[in-house]
């Protein structure tokens, strides 16, 4: 009989950018990441900010309260994400949900103070530096951005060269 060869490629999951948090950075990280290959999902505690309309290059925009948010999204070692929601006890909320799952990259958005701060009240609930060698904070390639567009292209660099290996 004929032989059949057979060519198996593992198929990896596409690379998903999960965004947390609606604001000014955010709506400009999300056109600049879906345009360099990234399906992109929004995810805002407030009705008027996680708005489809606002987002058009989002595939997908939820409104979900931060508290166990995670949970809701099957995120595996292609998922990126990116942590700028209103405040910092959602960011910490949200990076304290994130360093238990298998994300290539997680990013958060926020000053040196305000990290450090985040990092020792994580301490406490058993995170440590390893953990928190993983968090790209300050996020983002420092190219001196000061500007949302400026500092979503700084982000959206790190993503693609975390992408690229």
């Amino acid at each position: 009989g004929k032989d059949f060869v057979m060519f198996l490629e593992p198929i990896a999951s596409e690379p998903i950018l999960y965004v947390f948090g609606a604001g000014h950075v955010s709506s400009q990280v999300v056109p600049l990441a879906h345009r360099v290959g990234f399906k992109v999902i929004v995810i805002d505690d407030r009705p008027e900010f996680a708005d489809l309309l606002k987002f058009p290059d989002a595939d997908k925009v939820f409104c979900y309260p931060y508290q166990d948010v995670i949970k809701r999204f099957s995120i595996d070692q292609s998922s990126y994400i990116m942590i700028a929601t209103r405040s910092h006890s959602c960011d910490e909320m949200v990076l304290g949900q994130a360093l238990r799952t298998e994300a290539c990259y997680l990013g958060m958005i926020g000053s040196k103070r305000k990290i450090s701060t985040i990092y020792n009240n994580l301490r406490d609930e058993g995170f440590t530096e390893g953990d928190f060698n993983r968090v790209h904070s300050p996020i983002g390639i420092d190219i001196g951005a000061e500007t949302p567009e400026e500092i979503a292209l700084s982000i959206v660099s790190e993503l693609v060269k975390v992408r690229a290996g």
